[in-house]
């Protein structure tokens, strides 16, 4: 269920930044469904995925080619953090999620 309500809020956001941001939210989302990840990481995870979906931004993200440029550079940095709790099984997913919504 929430893969689903994520995954369908996403695709607004898809349409308009391209698939290297959503592709990265999707890296954090299911890193941030690994039981393995700490607390503290899955706090840096929601803190950059709610920046994403708030509305307000340091750089409103109506503004073309750079209104989502302050977001991606949030999840770049988060996933920087959290780079240890992102295997394999999780980059497929995410990828596979991106790939569909194209």
């Amino acid at each position: 269920m929430i893969d689903k309500t994520f995954g369908m809020g996403i695709t607004k956001i898809f349409r308009w930044a391209g698939s290297k941001l959503v592709y990265n939210a999707f890296l954090l989302y299911y890193t941030l469904l690994d039981k393995k990840v700490s607390f503290s990481n899955k706090s840096m995870i929601i803190a950059a995925l709610a920046y994403l979906v708030f509305p307000i931004d340091t750089i409103p993200d109506f503004i073309p080619a750079i209104g989502f440029s302050d977001d991606l550079a949030a999840l770049i940095f988060v996933i920087g953090k959290v780079k240890g709790n992102i295997n394999a099984e999780i980059e497929k997913r995410a990828k596979a999620k991106t790939d569909k919504l194209m």
